[in-house]
């Protein structure tokens, strides 16, 4: 192995690279080079073209009064990534029935539906983000929680195969749909 990238030796990470071994006592500055080329030299053009782009449609001075105080850079940060899962956000279980939708198979009244709204109020807020993600892609709600997931959060029956118990199924989501397919299981 040499100094180059691996696949293209045409592209030396350092001059000369073509010509200089990896060693034991080297391997790790190669291991650094070839990193910072792959996430950050390669893509250099694709990101200068990118903020050309965006700068022409929504002129990133703009941007400047999110620049200078962090309550705005945590205003900005909630705009473009959601919002953390803080107590404000976890609704109560009348607001969380209001915002999710129960869907084929499943309505209001269905024991499956009333456990799955109970469980989410119970989740500590340690486990939220990762409980989010599960459902829909994301650990960070958008702004106006549960209400503003669009589409909205919809809890459907998934059927088990004839013959198999439906406790032994684990639920599974359609996160680009926030759908969330829960079997009919038996208890809570």
């Amino acid at each position: 192995m040499d100094f180059t990238l691996p696949c293209f030796s045409h592209i030396e990470l350092i001059p000369g690279g073509a010509s200089r071994d990896v060693t034991l006592e080297n391997a790790q500055d190669y291991i650094d080079l070839v990193l910072h080329y792959t996430f950050h030299e390669s893509v250099k053009i694709q990101v200068q073209a990118f903020k050309k782009g965006f700068n022409e449609i929504f002129p990133i001075s703009s941007l400047s009064p999110f620049l200078h105080s962090s309550c705005a850079e945590s205003e900005l940060e909630n705009v473009v990534c959601g919002i953390r899962c803080g107590d404000s956000e976890w609704l109560n279980r009348e607001e969380l029935s209001k915002n999710i939708e129960p869907d084929h198979g499943f309505d209001r009244k269905s024991n499956q539906y009333q456990n799955f709204i109970k469980y989410i109020t119970e989740i500590t807020p340690e486990k939220r983000p990762e409980f989010l993600k599960f459902l829909t892609g994301s650990k960070r709600l958008p702004i106006g929680g549960f209400k503003s997931l669009a589409p909205h959060l919809t809890l459907v029956l998934k059927k088990e195969a004839p013959g198999q118990n439906p406790d032994s199924i684990l639920p599974s989501v359609m996160a680009c749909q926030n759908y969330v397919k829960c079997p009919q299981y038996t208890s809570y």
